[in-house]
């Protein structure tokens, strides 16, 4: 082989793995593009779980409060941070954390949490009624109405209780999302040493719905019941860490979403998958 072909076979070599390899970055570019109906709704479908573990966090700092009030034992909510009142006659307790307060969790929260009970017995989260007066929590605003209900052992000696929420806002800086949901959670593991909360686990069953900022009525069912171990609360982790939850929109232009909390690893990542499409997000 002369000279001449020896240099125009090594272009043509090289001009077809430089094909290939563009057309393998534009096929891997093609599959990473996200139309902007399913942008909407891994954005929405964030947005959405956010809110859920905003009020869940603002639930359990309720039971902070409470239970500081009954026992002297709080948590990393209110320690340090909140002025809690109790009005006996009432039954009424109130936690005010000022106009900025940053608790031992790492968390900076303001306004009041306002929790009216039946007794004052620790164990009894049952008939509870929380609200909340221009209470925020790091860059949320909540406002609504949390009840808890049916708090009682299960078949199996497992305590369960029932989460509402009536008339749900969260304020984002930019934007606003109504929600109510209804949980059922089941206190599977640690409800037997209530002075040790690292080792407590729930599985948490339910639904949702709400409207979007802009304006689109969505539902969420909890598909693979979720789990949430106190332990991750050592490192200011307040979600899940396994469960899948199906977020479906009344839009037909916004396709159904799954959340997938994973496999039980302490952390702030979740998996939204919708049609063939698929994004790992870092929740706030």
């Amino acid at each position: 082989m002369d000279f001449t072909k020896s240099k125009l076979l090594h272009f043509f070599s090289i001009l077809i793995t430089v094909s290939m390899i563009s057309l393998t970055a534009c096929q891997e570019e093609e599959t990473d593009v996200v139309d902007d109906e399913t942008q909407t709704a891994f954005e929405t479908s964030k947005d959405t779980e956010t809110a859920e573990i905003q009020f869940y966090d603002a639930y359990n700092t309720a039971l902070d409060g409470l239970d500081g009030e009954v026992d002297g034992s709080r948590s990393g909510r209110t320690e340090g941070c909140a002025v809690i009142t109790h009005f006996q006659e009432t039954k009424i307790v109130m936690i005010d954390f000022g106009t900025s307060c940053v608790g031992q969790d790492g968390r900076t929260r303001s306004g009041k949490i306002i929790v009216n009970y039946r007794d004052r017995d620790r164990m009894t989260r049952d008939d509870l009624t929380i609200t909340f007066e221009n209470y925020k929590v790091n860059d949320y605003g909540l406002n609504g109405t949390l009840r808890t209900a049916g708090f009682s052992r299960n078949t199996v000696g497992q305590w369960q209780y029932n989460l509402q929420l009536e008339n749900g806002t969260i304020s984002f800086p930019d934007r606003d999302i109504q929600l109510a949901f209804e949980r059922l959670y089941t206190w599977t593991e640690g409800f037997d040493s209530l002075s040790d909360y690292t080792d407590d686990v729930f599985m948490i069953t339910g639904t949702s719905n709400g409207v979007t900022a802009n304006g689109v009525t969505f539902t969420s069912t909890i598909q693979t019941p979720l789990t949430k171990k106190s332990v991750c609360l050592a490192q200011q982790i307040i979600y899940p860490v396994s469960g899948i939850i199906e977020i479906q929109f009344t839009s037909q232009d916004i396709p159904t979403v799954t959340l997938d909390y994973g496999n039980g690893a302490c952390d702030k990542e979740a998996t939204l998958r919708a049609g063939n499409q698929t994004r790992v997000i870092t929740l706030p």
